[in-house]
């Protein structure tokens, strides 16, 4: 019974709906992770640089920090981090980026 399920036309279907599945899985794994991997890190380092410098992060300015999708944006608001005078001076300046 099985073999007959393995060479029927339903099974061939199946099977090249899972072999689809896995060269759409392994094209996944092709797609180069480093443009992620500088946004993640770009955002880490200005969230460390306000804890460093102001404390507590407030949980608006985290959220925003973390739908910035624009890595010359995050350096440029970690420049304002390093440098604004408070967490207010650089919510504002954040805001006019």
């Amino acid at each position: 019974m099985l073999a007959r399920a393995w060479g029927s036309k339903r099974c061939g279907t199946l099977c090249g709906r899972l072999y689809l599945a896995s060269l759409e899985e392994l094209a996944d794994v092709r797609v180069d992770p480093l443009p992620r991997v500088r946004k993640v890190a770009a955002r880490e380092d200005l969230l460390e640089v306000l804890r460093a410098r102001f404390g507590a992060v407030p949980a608006g300015v985290t959220e925003c920090v973390g739908i910035q999708s624009d890595v010359a944006t995050l350096r440029g608001l970690l420049r304002k981090a390093a440098t604004a005078d408070s967490m207010e001076a650089f919510e504002e300046a954040m805001e006019r980026s």
